[in-house]
């Protein structure tokens, strides 16, 4: 008899122990420790321009413990919420995913709704070099533990780019370099047009169940222009040479059969549809440069180089007709 109540009271013991050990596991502040896959705006290597992050979770153990997109801004070398934000436990799982800039609606939960968009992203119409407005950066966590992160006192967080990058290329021809090689750029503006500004993000749901990220669907007649900024002027060396402008803007994925280019001179306005093959589109995360040259009175599409914008890896090549 008295040994069924030392085991009966040591059971107990063991089972408040076991309590107190998923207390301390419990209560966890959430922190974030940011990181860029690649290039911003194809020019910064780092984290510098990123100033704010919309953080969306849903706790699938607790979901008192699931948040809408709270904005995270940086305190030293960790990410910290505009309130206090708990994790469950170091056990739990959970759907995360992280944006920057932030969203201008609050409210955006994940769901397993693939009906209606969780968001909708527009692209700016007038960009300009120091603008990242356009630039959406986006991690996703599905079905994710953050034990481990967690011991190391924040989550890891690794954007990459959910948009696309278009370099225009302008080889301007030799006429303009008489009667002497221009100091600036004889091109007053360079456009993008034919592709839809805004696009909606759904839930991804595999077998009806698990949350899996998010997919773009471009928003049928949201086309418009865009007008891109200026990236560089480089001039002739000697008047036989060509003189060379860039041009940038950030475009929404996309399929690229509606792509119209608009070069504006002092002289002229050239506006034309490229032909570069069928079925081509615009990809999540890829740069696309293309080369074209432009003379007084023609403009021309050479050619349209593709690279992995997150690593500025090289992917391909095409020549134009």
């Amino acid at each position: 008899m008295k040994k069924r109540i030392y085991w009966a009271a040591a059971l107990m013991l063991l089972a408040i122990g076991c309590n107190k050990n998923s207390e301390e596991l419990s209560g966890i502040p959430i922190r974030l420790s940011v990181s860029l896959e690649g290039e911003t705006k194809a020019t910064h290597l780092n984290t510098d321009n990123i100033n704010e992050i919309d953080f969306i979770i849903r706790d699938q153990l607790n979901s008192s413990y699931s948040h809408s997109n709270t904005r995270f801004t940086p305190k030293g070398n960790v990410w910290e919420p505009e309130s206090q934000m708990l994790w469950y436990s170091h056990q739990t799982v959970a759907d995360i995913l992280c944006l920057s800039p932030c969203l201008s609606d609050r409210g955006v939960w994940i769901t397993n709704d693939t009906s209606s968009p969780l968001f909708t992203w527009e692209i700016e119409s007038v960009q300009t070099a120091d603008s990242y407005a356009s630039d959406l950066l986006m991690s996703a966590q599905a079905n994710s533990s953050p034990n481990i992160m967690i011991n190391s006192g924040a989550l890891g967080i690794c954007f990459h780019h959910a948009m696309s990058l278009l370099t225009i290329n302008v080889e301007l021809g030799t006429e303009f370099n008489l009667p002497s090689i221009p100091t600036s750029s004889p091109i007053e503006s360079v456009t993008v047009g034919g592709l839809k500004l805004k696009g909606d993000y759904y839930s991804v749901v595999k077998g009806g169940v698990i949350w899996d990220g998010v997919k773009l669907v471009p928003q049928a007649g949201s086309e418009g222009d865009i007008q891109t900024y200026a990236k560089s002027w480089t001039p002739a060396t000697v008047t036989e040479d060509h003189c060379t402008a860039v041009y940038e803007c950030i475009i929404l994925p996309q399929e690229g059969s509606g792509l119209e280019l608009k070069v504006r001179t002092a002289n002229k306005e050239f506006s034309f549809t490229p032909t570069i093959s069928a079925g081509f589109a615009f990809e999540a995360g890829k740069s696309y440069v293309i080369k074209l040259k432009a003379g007084k009175n023609y403009a021309s599409l050479n050619s349209v180089t593709v690279f992995d914008w997150n690593t500025g890896a090289y992917i391909s090549y095409k020549e134009t007709d």
